[in-house]
């Protein structure tokens, strides 16, 4: 998995108000057109589901590493992850 490319529609999310509203209500087919996605990344991605883009983050890192994923009531803050996929 590229965690690279994961890492860039992350960071666009955080650049692009309207791609991050349109990929946290799960139109992944829509807004990831410009991103080259293996079937891992596109499976990762559309599994992924918070309200904010903390817990977006959050859920990519858990499925990521094939952890259970958690369903916080609040989401986890940004700090937590210095980037998907981070130690």
């Amino acid at each position: 998995m590229c965690k690279l490319t994961l890492n860039a529609i992350v960071t666009r999310a955080l650049m692009d108000e309207r791609f991050c509203e349109a990929l946290l209500a799960g139109q992944t087919d829509q807004v990831l057109r410009e991103f080259p996605l293996g079937e891992e990344e596109r499976w990762v991605l559309e599994r992924a589901r918070a309200a904010t883009l903390d817990g977006f983050v959050a859920q990519l890192h858990a499925l990521m590493h094939q952890q259970q994923v958690p369903v916080p009531a609040v989401d986890m803050p940004m700090a937590a992850y210095q980037a998907v996929g981070a130690a």
